[in-house]
């Protein structure tokens, strides 16, 4: 509910074609992580729906706070990645720093 995006490792979960998308903003498709992960939970930490998904309007992309935690793409760069994000066994690292990785 603080609508910042988490930092961690995280693993993708079923995806959200754009036809079971409810609102146009998230693009042709979401792929849902699986925020909080035990490690998060262990930390206190809570909230839900944090997904990778596309703009709707590419435009958006430029906005600042864009998303409510979410990551958004481009809407062909989700398509892409989409391929490469297998539901339940691709791991998607979201840092700020990538020194503060496997720390």
């Amino acid at each position: 509910g603080d609508n910042r995006t988490p930092e961690g490792i995280y693993f993708t979960l079923n995806h959200i074609s754009e036809e079971n998308l409810l609102v146009k903003k998230y693009g042709r498709v979401a792929i849902p992580l699986d925020f909080p992960n035990p490690l998060d939970q262990r930390e206190g930490k809570t909230g839900y729906g944090i997904w990778l998904h596309g703009a709707g309007d590419d435009n958006r992309i430029a906005a600042e706070n864009v998303t409510e935690g979410c990551v958004a793409f481009y809407n062909n760069d989700i398509i892409k990645v989409k391929n490469w994000l297998l539901p339940h066994q691709s791991a998607v690292i979201i840092s700020t720093d990538e020194k503060s990785i496997n720390h």
